[in-house]
């Protein structure tokens, strides 16, 4: 039985660029924005990772936070990490705040990952006062690497993470995080393909924002 429809979770764009084009049927791509592809039959749902970004910098910025660190996945390439980092980018130059890259730490997604660049990043950069974490995966592992190094969370330095996992509601200090609406997720993508596929449905691409959790892991600059 052939398929009428498919629903893709997440993956590189650059796959669908090289190869999409052989596939004819209705399709849903979510957790990553495919609106610039311009499949015909290809939509997407998707958190706004450059707004993500961009508050991310924006919370730790009014907080007083000057010299920020990231811990990042290859934002060189498209994707999540890509759209979040141009977002920080964005943000700190606003603040006259430039030169990122030079306090930013490519990681895997693991925990050990995220663990050994944080070490990296603080060792070389001592006065970095915040970090963001494109994941709570690495929010984690960068926490329990700042402790290991004598630092308070968050008296001496803030961490900030994204996805908004249920792990870093419970783990101490609990993760100051920005969390992906993941039911709304699933309930606009599978409405999408049913109606490309009932209805005859155009292409459509949605943009959700995602939502700040307070958690334990961030302070103001100098104050409480």
């Amino acid at each position: 039985m052939k398929p009428i429809g498919i629903i893709f979770l997440g993956g590189n764009i650059c796959i669908f660029q090289k190869d999409f084009d052989r596939i004819y049927i209705p399709c849903v791509l979510c957790t990553a924005y495919a609106g610039k592809l311009g499949f015909a039959n290809l939509s997407s749902v998707s958190v706004n990772d450059f707004s993500g970004g961009k508050m991310a910098a924006r919370k730790l910025c009014e907080l007083g936070h000057r010299r920020i660190g990231v811990l990042s996945g290859d934002y060189k390439s498209a994707g999540p990490f890509c759209e979040r980092f141009g977002g920080i980018c964005d943000t700190l130059s606003e603040y006259d705040i430039s030169a990122v890259e030079e306090v930013t730490e490519i990681c895997e997604f693991s925990f050990r990952s995220a663990y050994e660049n944080a070490r990296k990043l603080i060792s070389e950069h001592s006065d970095i006062t915040a970090v963001i974490a494109m994941s709570d995966i690495m929010a984690i592992g960068a926490v329990r690497a700042l402790g290991d190094m004598g630092l308070k969370i968050p008296d001496d330095i803030s961490v900030i993470g994204f996805d908004g996992l249920e792990l870093a509601d419970f783990y101490t200090p609990r993760i100051t995080t920005f969390h992906q609406p993941v039911d709304r997720l699933a309930e606009i993508t599978v409405k999408m393909l049913i109606d490309m596929i009932e209805h005859n449905d155009e292409a459509s691409h949605i943009l959700l924002d995602a939502e700040y959790v307070r958690g334990e892991t961030v302070k103001k600059r100098g104050g409480i």
